[in-house]
């Protein structure tokens, strides 16, 4: 069995094969856990005659079985583990966002914190179902109790980490368990916005082993009718990427409880700004996420198509803006239980 030497996150990185056995939904290539080989027993365990001095050579040349849960190749119920989060980010066409129901903060108007789920996807098929095998990121937001009350989603200030699932050992149960690692970290500061003054923002920046690298920033721009967002890349006031949205579509103008998807879904289309010419090369659709969760929750599921040669960096922080996107537009307000369609308070 091959291994590969230790990774940037501290595990050791899983071979990339093509197999007919990746799982549906994935693009061939995708990376999957190669099963593991059990070493042979000596010859002299299994009723044969061997000596000392072979038996020991022959354990000391036994292939080491790499620390991972039994199961061997990835399979529909296994959970991703011990993934290198820029490897999969490399290999992503597409995702899927799924916000996590708050039902008790639908009630009383009192709302927990943003928890997100992101799930590996295909181009192709880009609102596949939500399983545990192909969950990728979790993305959980930190902010204050008061903020969430008194404040409106788009203005309030909030800290957010995206972590990727890691395998890990106790060698004390002799189990294996999963550790959520944070690798990026998003900051929204707060922002009194009028129209176009003092326009909402959010940072992104990645952590790996104790040091920060600024992946760029997302600005919402001031557009009279449309809804259009700016991704700057590192710290470059160039914008690399927009975004945009028609305001005549239904969820942009209204809010609506009716659990018909037409009243639900929303299309940004992802245009390419460093040529001139801004061509589309992707989208980020809000999505019907089922009649029990629209009308007894607030939370909102979204699937996202990547550009076919964007960079993990790039990626990311296309994973943002979704997430910029719903604190903006979809997301429910604490003091009137009513969601910001539109960004009307700020128009």
């Amino acid at each position: 069995m091959n291994t590969t030497p230790m990774g940037n996150y501290g595990y050791a990185q899983q071979a990339i094969v093509s197999s007919p056995q990746v799982p549906m939904g994935y693009p061939a290539g995708y990376p999957v856990t190669q099963p593991m080989v059990a070493p042979m027993a000596p010859p002299h365990m299994m009723g044969g005659s061997m000596t000392t001095e072979n038996s020991m050579m022959s354990m000391a040349n036994m292939p080491m079985p790499m620390m991972m849960p039994p199961g061997g190749l990835l399979l529909p119920g296994q959970s991703l583990t011990d993934f290198d989060p820029i490897q999969i980010l490399g290999r992503l066409s597409a995702a899927k966002i799924s916000q996590r129901p708050d039902y008790l903060g639908k009630m009383t108007g009192c709302h927990s914190e943003n928890v997100y789920t992101v799930y590996a996807g295909d181009d192709n098929n880009p609102d596949i179902a939500i399983e545990d095998f192909n969950k990728l990121f979790y993305c959980k937001e930190h902010s204050t109790c008061s903020q969430r009350i008194c404040c409106h989603p788009s203005m309030r200030e909030f800290n957010m980490d995206m972590s990727f699932k890691k395998l890990k050992y106790n060698s004390l149960l002799n189990t294996y368990g999963n550790e959520w690692v944070p690798f990026i970290k998003v900051f929204r500061p707060y922002a009194c916005t009028c129209y176009c003054c003092n326009r909402p923002v959010i940072e992104i920046d990645h952590y790996i082993d104790g040091k920060k690298t600024r992946l760029g920033t997302i600005v919402n721009e001031w557009k009279c009718c449309d809804y259009s967002f700016l991704i700057r890349e590192g710290t470059s006031e160039a914008t690399s990427f927009r975004i945009n949205g028609d305001c005549c579509q239904c969820p942009m103008l209204f809010k609506s409880n009716c659990p018909c998807a037409v009243c639900h879904e929303a299309v940004f289309d992802l245009y390419d700004c460093r040529r001139g010419d801004e061509k589309k090369i992707g989208q980020i659709n809000k999505v019907w996420s089922g009649t029990m969760q629209e009308v007894f929750s607030n939370a909102d599921e979204y699937t996202v198509i990547f550009p076919k040669k964007a960079t993990w960096k790039q990626k990311i922080l296309i994973l943002c803006c979704m997430i910029f996107i719903d604190y903006c537009y979809f997301e429910e307000s604490g003091t009137s239980n009513s969601r910001s369609r539109g960004g009307r308070h700020r128009r």
